[in-house]
Order: C-alpha cells, then structure tokens, then sequence
C-alpha cells in the first residue's frame, strides 16, 4: 500500500469516526426524548391512582399502597420500566452495551407481563392465571423483616409459558382493529399465537444469557484485534453503533408498548402524543 493511500484511509477513517459520533449523540437524545414521552402515559396513570403511604410492618416503616389492583401494578412496573432506561442512557454514554443487555431482558419480560395482566381489561372478570399473578406480586417478601431468614415465603409464581401465551393473544386480538381486511388477514397471520409466543420465548432466552453470564454473550466483552478484553466500556469501537441499533428497534417497540396501555386505560390524549412521536421517531431513524 502507498503511502498517499495509507493517508487517504486514515483521514476517511476519521471522518466516518466523527460522523459516528456525532450520529451517536443525535440518537442518544432521542432516546432521552423518547422517555420524556413514555413519561406522559406514566404520569397521567400516576395521578389516577391512590398515593402510597408509610405504614409500619414488624416495627419497620414500609411504603406500600392500600389498592392493589391491576393499575396499581402497571404504574410500579412501569416505573420500573423507565427507570430502567434512564440507567441504560448512563451506560450508553460510557459505553457499557453488554450490562444494557441486562436490562432490557427485565424491560422485554416486563412487556410480556403487562400484555399477559391487561389482555381482557378493562373487564372486571380476571382469569386464573392473572389472579394468582396479582396477588404473587402484592405479597410481601418476608412475613417479618425484622427475622428474613425465618419468615422467607414459598413464592406461587404464574409459569413463564401462562404469561407469554396470554401476551401473544393480546398481540394477536389487537389485530381487530384494523379496519383494512388485507392488511388484518396479513397482519393475523405474522401475530400467529403459538409462532408470537415460541419466538417470545426465544428471544427470552437469547437474552437471558446476559443476565446469567453465559458464554457466548460474556464473550462479547472481548473485541478488537488482537482480541482484549473492554472492561472500561466500547466507547470509540464498531460495537457501539451495532448497538444503537439495537436501542432503536428496542425503543420503537417500547412506543407499541405504551400506545397499547393509553389504549387499555383510554388514555386518548396521550394515546395521540405518543402515536404522533412515534412517527417521528421511525422516521428520524429511518425504521
């Protein structure tokens, strides 16, 4: 190789760095706007339900909430939800993908629950299976805190596969409202119940390696060449805007997600807000 062709690499190499990173700032604030969005649906469920309250459990002060129902639990799930994002926003910038990894396998079950609790809502008759799933969540821990060892409680969990069959045919029902009959038939056909729930569950899986440190996906700590191991996070490598793709599709599904509960809860306003951002988004990032 020239030396003239060596040079004339370099500085290409440069620029596509410097358009990477300025491509990757554009996106990282538009995910930041994305969860002041999500925020509109968590505040206006916020305010439909009871406040919490201190009360006191074993001679310990505890902040619980006196109803305990389905909308009580979307809004602490959904909490979570975006909590969870702002953390993965902080791990983004010191580019710490695989650790967002971990989050978004809790974010994608989350989703999965939340589609599983509100498949018939807003009916008061409650399945079995969401029961059980109610009333697991609001039991507390421990029956004293004060002595957790002795007072630990068998947990009466709803199975993985109840909760991802009712999520694919929430996913599946929803297709309903589509008034276009071709584009319904297409639609029913690609939200198959049983395929939306075995690719659910694969997905699952694929992801529930990050959290258990499995091999493969530990391993993508390791990078470059010769290969090193990136400790300190990704920050100026390839592996970051592989990611940022990730977050995109990621995101764009957590807008599906939201506009489906402003639907659940007839939100109609902030089901607008959020149809409307979310158009903006896909078309900012090209989806």
């Amino acid at each position: 190789m020239s030396l003239y062709k060596h040079i004339y690499q370099l500085i290409l190499k440069k620029l596509h760095f410097k358009h990477n990173k300025k491509w990757r700032e554009k996106m990282i604030g538009l995910f930041k706007d994305s969860i002041e969005v999500f925020l509109i649906f968590f505040i206006r469920l916020h305010k439909e339900v009871p406040p919490p309250k201190y009360i006191r459990k074993s001679g310990m002060l505890q902040i619980r909430y006196e109803q305990e129902d389905i909308q009580t639990l979307c809004l602490i799930k959904i909490g979570r939800i975006i909590s969870s994002l702002n953390a993965i926003l902080v791990l983004l910038k010191n580019g710490h993908i695989i650790e967002i990894a971990v989050l978004l396998r809790t974010i994608k079950e989350c989703n999965s629950e939340l589609n599983f609790l509100l498949e018939d809502y807003p009916t008061d008759k409650l399945t079995s299976p969401q029961e059980q799933y109610i009333k697991e969540f609001f039991t507390e821990e421990f029956e004293d805190p004060s002595d957790p060892i002795k007072t630990s409680r068998k947990h009466n969990r709803v199975g993985a596969k109840k909760i991802h069959a009712g999520s694919a045919r929430e996913l599946y029902n929803m297709s309903d409202f589509i008034k276009d009959p071709k584009l319904k038939a297409k639609i029913k056909k690609i939200a198959n119940p049983s395929d939306t729930q075995e690719i659910t569950q694969k997905i699952l899986n694929l992801f529930s390696g990050y959290v258990h440190y499995g091999y493969s996906q530990s391993s993508e700590l390791i990078g470059d060449s010769p290969p090193k191991y990136h400790l300190s996070g990704f920050l100026g490598t390839s592996k970051m805007n592989e990611w940022i793709d990730n977050l995109i599709t990621e995101f764009d599904g957590l807008y599906n997600l939201f506009r489906f509960l402003c639907y659940k809860f007839d939100f109609q306003e902030e089901y607008i807000i959020i149809t409307n951002k979310q158009f903006d988004f896909q078309k900012t990032t090209g989806l």
